[in-house]
């Protein structure tokens, strides 16, 4: 690198010729205006002029990525060209300053008419330039020396007192976390002087019991106290820590400013400790701002000792690589010959289970590592936290994995089981938690929300943490569960164990889905049971609605009464008088008034809104909902007669539910209501557009239902290789009858053929076969027919069917695809088993879809 020169690299978008704009910009923030001024010579262009170094294109875009009114009154058109400019300037244009060599690399650059998009990348000095600024005075090794940590990262976590706490409350729980066997504690970025707790005083107390633990123990905890403030203020303030013992400050780089840093930095002999709140304002777009490289070679100028990169997995924006190259920036030189590093802070989210990702990643634990929930939220304790963190550490160090050291490591272990699925509960938070009683009807909520264009995915049993990773930010969050066909004691353990985890979500809204047409009796997948468990594992809102229909299922719920369609776009039955559901095999529906139905179940206390309510004022609805809720304990059920009434419902439960999170019961109308309400009072989420693509390999149907729906259609699948699977050996068969069925099926497959494998009816079968054996047998020969094939798509028919048929394969996640029917989808699995992840399967309900939707699933519309 020319020792004379500094260089620095830009992502610019524009319409014009890109190596005449990088000729503006050069001439822009060096020797050059629009035109020549008296005086300038070309001597003195040649000395003071920035040179481009290359100009190398990217690629182009079709439309600019901001708005430029300069280009728009030429009338200048795309396509806009993508381009990195590598520039170097003359050191002697700046000198020793600062400020200016800011304004030099990112200044008037941003404002240029000439550029859509402008942002600095990087950043590089030359040393003997370098040398005229500050370095850290402590940087890594000093903050070891100081801490005596001398191996290890720095373990520490953050105070808040600007949630009230008053100087004495503050310095109890800094007492709290030195005993725990913290290394640092910081203020947080909000809290500098408030009225509540002064700094004065904050500083005076905080120090006491810090000195205390250090005459006690030999241990000194470094608490970096927020002084962000004017420049001559900040001096007094850090006179202040030092006269009372402490040897670190915190500041907000961002909103003090260049000069006030380096004031700072040589008026005390604090350890600085850099806070970027702000920065992404600069950084959260691609093509806009600066880059960390650039931005922390900046502040590392002012001779700050630390600085914040987020964390990884964390709750910021930040993907997990640009935290990575963010630290490592700060552990590299800005020159050779030179150690100016300064320790990266890592925070966020942080835990010993994010601890594997971050040595790897970064390859060293010079930083400091800072935990709030993965210490205070540690079940046994503080203590415990710290000691779960210490081990981890040590773990990856020793190249020994967490879950082998957790076996010796009993606060990791602890950590690990408890605090796993909540680290990664995204720190977006989740509008929509469910439970659905059935698979099928669990992918019909699935798609409701994943067609409204927001982040959903199926979870076939509660996750961990790494299935949680890989799910990503979601809006909505689905549990598909079994329960409607459960008896009371395994119903309960399920949902027990599914309400703590819901607890972790703390979703707004929780809604317990339940099938359409409310299959359930007291003893087989209680609703009322239900409702019981979950409000006493969350705590939520005592307003329970309960949502009665869903119009584009053609099921009704009218002066609290249920009726349903015979079939996609028949004729509606009152649920006692239903062809089908009168009759149930599992749960017969004998009573159609569903507060009489859940009356049986436990629910003694529900409330009825009426449909012709929803033409009252908004007023006049509110009030008579607020009464009918005080009035009803168990909760309150909203007719639903016709799609314009969803909306209506879903902003009543929606206001009061953002109020007060709360448990909704009901089909996928539930979530029907709550878009409708969320596409009218915030509109800008796009409807997902879906294609299903025509099936090119061999199509697989298992159906275990009994529906006379389903029958028409098994008849009508004429595109199909039928085989009548025998529910005796199914479920009861020695393994020669079992392997003859499977080898009918893979063989028909190898021949190229579609096979549609059903169970024959009941009538043909020597002994009744209880429903959940014969679904439990169903699952098991689709996991053994997916073993042996290779197949893409298949599909599932039969509630419990399906609901059994995904528990016997090690699936863990289901995502939306696309719709055949209404209520039946078409799903991607997601599975750790190769020959499973990536498989299409449609789950059907024994009542769903029309009379082609097997031929749908090959070739849909």
């Amino acid at each position: 690198m020319n020792p004379e020169r500094f260089h620095a690299t830009y992502l610019i978008e524009t319409p014009l010729d890109p190596a005449r704009v990088a000729e503006v910009m050069a001439g822009e923030q060096s020797c050059g205006t629009f035109t020549r001024v008296q005086g300038e010579t070309d001597e003195l262009r040649e000395r003071a002029r920035a040179i481009v170094e290359q100009v190398e294109i990217l690629g182009q875009a079709n439309q600019p990525t901001l708005p430029n009114a300069w280009l728009e009154r030429q009338g200048t058109k795309g396509p806009w060209h993508r381009v990195r400019v590598h520039i170097s300037f003359p050191v002697d244009n700046i000198g020793a300053n600062l400020p200016t060599l800011a304004a030099t690399v990112a200044g008037n650059l941003y404002d240029l008419g000439e550029t859509t998009a402008l942002r600095l990348d990087t950043l590089h000095l030359p040393a003997a330039y370098r040398k005229c600024f500050d370095t850290p005075q402590y940087g890594v090794a000093g903050t070891r020396q100081l801490t005596g940590v001398n191996e290890g990262p720095l373990l520490g976590t953050i105070i808040k007192p600007n949630v009230g706490l008053s100087p004495a409350q503050t310095a109890e729980l800094v007492a709290q976390l030195c005993q725990a066997g913290v290394d640092f504690i910081k203020d947080d970025e909000v809290c500098a002087n408030p009225a509540h707790a002064p700094l004065g005083e904050r500083v005076s107390a905080v120090m006491a019991v810090v000195r205390e633990h250090q005459q006690r123990t030999g241990k000194t905890v470094m608490v970096a106290f927020n002084i962000t403030d004017e420049t001559d203020a900040m001096r007094r303030h850090a006179d202040l820590i030092q006269r009372e013992g402490g040897n670190c400050a915190m500041v907000s780089l961002n909103y003090c400013g260049y000069a006030a840093i380096q004031t700072l930095r040589r008026s005390t002999s604090l350890v600085l400790h850099g806070h970027r709140n702000g920065y992404g304002a600069m950084s959260r777009h691609p093509l806009l701002g600066i880059s960390f490289q650039a931005y922390q070679a900046m502040w590392r100028l002012t001779g700050v000792d630390h600085m914040h990169v987020h964390g990884l997995q964390g709750k910021f924006a930040q993907s997990d690589e640009e935290v990575v190259a963010s630290a490592r920036d700060c552990l590299s030189s800005l020159t050779d010959g030179l150690d100016d590093q300064v320790m990266p802070a890592f925070s966020s989210g942080q835990w010993a289970g994010t601890v594997p990702a971050t040595f790897e990643a970064v390859g060293s634990d010079d930083l400091l590592f800072m935990s709030g929930g993965g210490i205070l939220a540690h079940p046994d304790g503080p203590a415990a936290g710290v000691s779960s963190l210490r081990q981890a550490w040590s773990a990856v160090r020793s190249g020994v994995s967490l879950a082998d050291h957790a076996k010796q490591a009993p606060e990791l272990r602890r950590a690990l089981d408890f605090l796993a699925a909540d680290s990664m509960i995204t720190s977006h938070k989740t509008k929509l938690a469910f439970y659905g009683d059935d698979f099928t009807g669990a992918t019909d909520t699935l798609s409701t929300i994943a067609c409204a264009g927001y982040r959903a995915m199926l979870f076939v049993r509660i996750p961990n943490r790494k299935q949680l990773a890989d799910a990503g930010p979601l809006d909505c969050l689905g549990i598909a569960g079994a329960a409607r066909s459960m008896s009371e004691p395994q119903q309960t353990a399920e949902l027990i164990a599914t309400g703590l985890f819901l607890n972790q979500v703390a979703a707004t809204v929780t809604h317990y889905k339940t099938c359409s047409t409310f299959d359930s009796s007291p003893s087989t997948g209680s609703i009322g049971r239900a409702v019981q468990i979950l409000k006493e594992q969350l705590d939520l809102s005592p307003f329970v609605p309960i949502v009665g229909g869903q119009p584009n299922l053609g099921r009704y719920c009218v002066f609290g009464n249920v009726f349903a369609a015979f079939q996609t776009g028949g004729a509606a039955y009152r649920l006692d008088r239903h062809p089908t559901m009168s009759h149930h095999p599992v749960t017969p529906m004998h009573e159609a008034d569903l507060r009489l139905h859940l009356a049986e179940q436990g629910l003694k206390k529900l409330g009825l809104i009426e449909f012709p309510c929803y033409k009252l004022t908004e007023a006049e609805f509110d009030a008579a909902l607020d009464r009918t809720i005080s009035n009803n304990t168990d909760g309150v059920l909203f007719d639903v007669g016709q799609a314009e009434h969803l909306k209506i419902v879903g902003k009543a439960i929606w206001q009061r539910a953002y109020r007060e999170p709360l448990l909704a019961v009901g089909p996928s109308s539930v979530a029907q209501a709550l878009i409708a309400h969320w596409k009218e009072s915030c509109p800008g989420t796009q409807q997902l557009k879906t294609a299903i693509n025509k099936a090119h390999d061999p199509v697989f149907i298992l159906s275990g239902s009994r529906s006379p729906v389903t029958a028409r259609q098994i008849r009508m699948a004429t595109s199909y290789q039928h085989i009548p699977l025998d529910a005796s050996v199914l479920s009861y068969g020695n393994h020669a009858a079992h392997d003859a069925l499977l080898a009918q099926v893979l063989n028909g497959l190898s021949q190229g053929k579609n096979v549609l494998a059903y169970v024959s009816s009941e009538s043909d079968q020597n002994r009744p076969i209880a429903a959940s054996v014969l679904a439990e047998a169903c699952g098991q020969f689709l996991s053994r027919v997916l073993e042996h094939s290779n197949l893409s798509r298949v599909g599932v028919a039969g509630g419990d069917t399906s609901s059994l048929a995904l528990k016997a394969l090690d699936v863990w996640g289901l995502s939306y695809i696309g719709q055949i029917d209404p209520g039946t989808a078409l799903c991607r699995i997601h599975s750790d088993l190769p020959h499973l992840s990536g498989i299409e399967i449609m789950l059907k309900g024994g009542q769903m879809g029309s009379e082609s939707v097997f031929e749908k699933l090959l070739s849909p519309a």
